[in-house]
């Protein structure tokens, strides 16, 4: 949501008095409502423009409250209002707007708290072989391994996120079947320390009625309070060897 306030509000046309108890009230409103203690968001309150007496040299006023806000935090780093459109960007997927401007500025997301996932490995080979001995077979019957996931604390976050992997093959005819060691299925929910990390198995089974092909799967990172929400990363299955025309022990 965007919210511009009239030109007395916003200090354009009054003092900082005028301005300053309009925000408390709004934003103490705001840091107050179900959005705001039930959900991952976010308050960006700034400025469109600076001192027009020395605008080069006069920094605008930035600040970020919310659960996925970094407490206490200030940084050094120069930033313009491309970055922080660079930031809603990046968070949503969207397009660059301003060609040649926001996608090229930094974007200012080292003022929120988030989680980062890694694969050890990210690709992951099951192979099967064809054997004629005489009659020809598809070996072996089936293959298991897994991939580790690691969640990361990003900023200082800690809190329970829940992840998911998709797509979600229910049986490995269609495709190879994902599930976390811990929960055994597609979702599982995690408890991050601040400044930590929790790991668990992705264990990957396929057989050799499994349609080959590289088989892209991705993990959606989720949170109530204090994750900034769709966060995804990806791993890849390769299967190879396989024959549609074999039987699939389940």
């Amino acid at each position: 949501m965007w919210l511009t306030p009239n030109l007395l509000d916003d200090a354009h046309d009054c003092g900082i008095g005028t301005a300053d108890a309009y925000l408390n009230a709004i934003v103490t409103q705001i840091l107050q409502s179900y959005v705001f203690t039930h959900t991952a968001a976010a308050l960006i309150v700034t400025f469109d423009e600076a001192n027009l007496n020395d605008p080069a040299s006069t920094p605008l006023y930035f600040a970020v409250s919310g659960p996925v806000a970094r407490t206490t935090y200030a940084s050094s780093a120069l930033y313009t209002h491309y970055g922080t459109l660079h930031l809603f960007e990046q968070n949503w997927n969207l397009p660059c707007i301003v060609p040649g401007a926001d996608c090229s500025a930094p974007a200012m997301s080292e003022f929120f708290s988030s989680v980062s996932s890694n694969f050890s490995p990210s690709t992951l080979y099951q192979r099967y072989y064809t054997v004629c001995n005489p009659a020809c077979y598809i070996t072996p019957l089936t293959r298991l391994n897994s991939t580790l996931m690691t969640l990361s604390s990003i900023n200082g976050f800690g809190g329970t996120v829940t992840a998911t992997i998709s797509p979600y093959n229910s049986n490995p005819i269609y495709g190879p079947v994902t599930n976390f060691a811990g929960s055994g299925t597609n979702t599982e929910t995690f408890t991050i320390p601040s400044g930590g990390s929790v790991s668990d198995n992705i264990q990957v089974f396929s057989c050799r009625a499994t349609p080959s092909g590289n088989w892209a799967f991705t993990v959606t990172v989720t949170g109530g309070y204090g994750v900034i929400n769709g966060a995804t990363s990806q791993f890849t299955v390769v299967v190879t060897g396989t024959g549609r025309n074999q039987s699939c022990p389940i």
